[in-house]
């Protein structure tokens, strides 16, 4: 019985050439913009907030 491409390439794993590592530059890029966002965001709700309570 033999093996398909498919069912070769499912049966016999490889070990990966390099481990991947999380990027950290993006991490940090894309943390820093999203709490600038929240906090600018906070601003203007409580902006809103006491303009519509006064």
């Amino acid at each position: 019985m033999s093996l398909t491409a498919y069912e070769h390439r499912f049966a016999t794993p490889e070990k990966p050439i390099s481990r991947d590592k999380p990027k950290r530059p993006l991490v940090v890029a894309l943390s820093l913009i999203g709490g600038l966002m929240l906090g600018v965001m906070a601003v203007l709700m409580r902006s809103w907030w006491r303009k519509t309570t006064v």
